[in-house]
């Protein structure tokens, strides 16, 4: 069995001063909450870096945390998104393939 990560993800904010404010938020309803850089992309330096930024719990505390950010108490897969977006286009696929046929008929 994997051990358990001390801290996990809870959010993501574009902005790096987003992401103080929201960890700012989870500390003062004494949830321990840090900014972590997210992405591969170089930071600007300053209040204005952008790319993606990762606010982050201990794991213990991840549960109030999504809860107290609106989140899904349960992190969500990465492939999810994958599968509804196949879903999507093969949906739009089909659509496109019975329009042609009924024009055709």
């Amino acid at each position: 069995m994997p051990k358990p990560k001390p801290f996990v993800r809870v959010h993501h904010e574009d902005h790096e001063a987003s992401a103080e404010v929201v960890a700012a938020g989870l500390r003062a309803q004494g949830i321990p909450a840090a900014v972590e850089r997210d992405d591969d992309l170089l930071a600007i330096a300053g209040p204005v870096a952008r790319g993606r930024f990762a606010i982050v719990v201990p794991d213990r505390q991840s549960r109030r945390a999504r809860r107290a950010l609106g989140e899904p108490l349960e992190p969500r897969s990465r492939g999810a998104g994958i599968y509804a977006t196949a879903a999507l286009l093969f949906g739009m696929l089909a659509a496109a393939v019975v329009y042609v046929v009924s024009r055709l008929f």
